[in-house]
């Protein structure tokens, strides 16, 4: 899951923020970063990084102690570090680039500073080392924060759930940036009507495994938050996509109805991708 296509390319993740901020001044703030929650500090790339004019931006301005995770000004591969997060209750600084034409613009002086991994976002910076790679930050803030397993046994089904979405999500990505509008239109047919099934059916049935209303059964984990995250992205495009298939549905209803969740939804920027 570490290539270019499956994590988070920052011309993907540009155009999904392109997609709400079409009508909106591309040299101001983002739209939603006045939003308050609970636990987020939602912010600009130059605010987080004290920024004083070209040349004087450092990665590691602050010495706060609470995380930072650094993305476009989108949901994307940063949502459910966002999710996890809100859930756990955990407070750290939701650091955003500016709108279009200028997120590519932060995003290369981000990249300037030579501390990105794979010069990809999002990242985590967290008691002064950066993390990269969405999956392996996800991962340990759900260890580290009570959204795995019981056993080591349950993490790994958790973590075959989870990287199920992944798969999922790249094949619906592909779709929505295909190169022409009728390569798009053909992969749209293909996806709704063979491709999204046949997933949904293998969560559904994961799902019912354990007989209770999370993945493991009574216990909540990120895999939970990470089938959500999954499905809201593909309903952005595809409102009725997951029509026929009731538990996954209901199990979608539970997770938006947690109290954390649903502060977090109620409150967060309003980004359809």
């Amino acid at each position: 899951m570490n290539s270019s296509g499956s994590e988070s390319s920052p011309a993907v993740a540009a155009a999904a923020a392109a997609s709400s901020s079409s009508n909106h001044s591309s040299n101001s703030v983002p739209r939603g970063l006045s939003a308050s929650s609970k636990w987020a500090k939602i912010m600009t790339l130059q605010e987080a990084m004290g920024d004083q004019g070209e040349g004087t931006m450092t990665l590691k301005a602050t010495t706060n102690g609470r995380p930072r995770l650094f993305y476009f000004h989108a949901r994307g591969r940063a949502e459910i570090i966002r999710l996890i997060f809100a859930q756990a209750e955990v407070e750290y600084d939701d650091v955003r680039f500016r709108e279009p034409p200028h997120a590519m613009e932060d995003f290369e002086r981000l990249k300037g500073e030579g501390e990105l991994p794979f010069d990809q976002v999002p990242i985590l910076e967290v008691d002064g080392m950066v993390l990269a790679q969405s999956q392996a930050i996800v991962r340990y803030i759900a260890r580290k924060h009570g959204l795995m397993g019981g056993t080591e046994l349950d993490n790994a089904f958790a973590d075959m759930v989870a990287c199920g979405t992944e798969d999922l999500r790249q094949k619906f990505t592909q779709m929505i940036f295909a190169k022409t509008e009728q390569e798009r239109e053909q992969q749209l047919q293909t996806f709704s009507k063979e491709v999204l099934p046949r997933w949904a059916r293998y969560f559904e049935n994961l799902l019912c495994q354990r007989g209770g209303d999370w993945f493991l059964g009574s216990r909540l984990t990120y895999a939970d938050l990470a089938v959500y995250d999954m499905m809201s992205t593909i309903t952005w495009r595809l409102p009725e996509a997951f029509g026929p298939f009731e538990s996954l549905r209901a199990h979608g209803a539970r997770v938006e109805k947690l109290p954390n969740i649903a502060h977090w939804l109620q409150t967060r920027p309003d980004n359809p991708l």
